[in-house]
């Protein structure tokens, strides 16, 4: 049996020097971003595409991934779940460019979201204390404004691991200009 029929065979030469690796560390893959280890993100928005005026900084990210199934651990216990999922998360970590606008928005989402959990805190530890009904009605309200506050940041925009495989993350939320930086993701880098 020659080398071209044997399915074990190691690939030859040809196919090594046809494998050309990506400068930034990132591929794509139809519409979502494939990232490995030594990703550096260009100077472009990743969700909107956007390129980045010089000297804006870029944001520190930690992308994990624990396999879906894992959820299932719940069932022997909360901390249980929590401690086994910690251990067996795949990360990364890395930096990325977001336009102004959208970093804006994140703040502000965030800084209001922070303000009313602990003034509701605080109001909800006051009335407590005093027997005034309406602190505890603003401490509830601002609660819910809280609460509200944190669904609207799950609709912003960002970008979400899909899935991880020998520490190479499929990420979705990528724009799609942004994903055309990059070289289509070869076969063979599974195969690592």
């Amino acid at each position: 049996m020659s080398d071209t029929q044997n399915p074990y065979a190691p690939p030859s030469e040809s196919n090594l020097q046809s494998f050309v690796p990506s400068i930034t560390g990132a591929y794509r893959d139809n519409n979502l971003l494939v990232l490995t280890r030594d990703f550096e993100s260009p100077p472009y928005c990743i969700v909107s595409g956007a390129p980045i005026p010089d000297g804006q900084k870029n944001h520190k990210k930690q992308l994990t991934y624990a396999h879906p199934a894992y959820l299932l651990l719940l069932l022997l216990g909360l901390l249980p779940a929590i401690i086994i999922i910690l251990i067996v998360q795949q990360k990364l970590n890395t930096k990325i460019y977001y336009e102004k606008k959208l970093r804006r928005k994140k703040n502000l989402i965030a800084t209001v979201g922070i303000t009313c959990f602990l003034v509701s805190l605080v109001l909800f530890i006051a009335a407590g204390t005093t027997e005034s009904a309406l602190l505890g009605f603003t401490a509830l309200a601002l609660l819910i404004c809280w609460i509200i506050l944190a669904i609207m940041s799950a609709f912003l925009p960002d970008i979400k691991v899909k899935r991880a495989k020998n520490k190479i993350f499929f990420v979705k939320g990528a724009h799609p200009d942004f994903l055309a930086l990059f070289p289509p993701m070869p076969p063979e880098l599974l195969g690592k």
